[in-house]
């Protein structure tokens, strides 16, 4: 995909999973559809990695998170320092060296007029 994950979910499949399965799942970005009016988000599922890449990625969740919270914010400078952070500390997650490059280039020219955060996507 192009943002670097196998198996993408929204939050409305993650929240019917149950703890156990919770804790391969991490938050990535915000998405609207064309025509919809709210975005919604959607989470990595990341259970079907090989074992290193999952105890990476569990290290790593709250660092991601809190980077993505940063890149919702507009504070794309501080985000794409966490996310290049967290992709220098594992160069298979390629989830996080895509969001390094999207805050990137959202600090250099800037958000569209009435951005909310949301990728929009002209078809699902």
């Amino acid at each position: 995909s192009q943002c670097g994950i196998g198996v993408a979910a929204s939050a409305a499949v993650v929240s019917r999973l149950d703890r156990e399965h919770k804790q391969f799942c991490r938050r990535l970005t915000k998405v609207q559809v064309v025509g919809k009016s709210s975005a919604i988000d959607v989470f990595e599922l990341f259970a079907g990695a090989d074992a290193a890449e999952i105890r990476m990625k569990q290290s790593s969740r709250a660092e991601f998170e809190a980077a993505g919270k940063q890149f919702l914010r507009s504070q794309f400078a501080r985000a794409r320092a966490e996310f290049a952070e967290i992709h220098q500390k594992n160069p298979n997650d390629e989830a996080a060296r895509w969001m390094a490059d999207r805050a990137a280039v959202l600090g250099r020219h800037g958000v569209p007029e009435g951005w909310s955060g949301a990728d929009i996507l002209s078809r699902k």
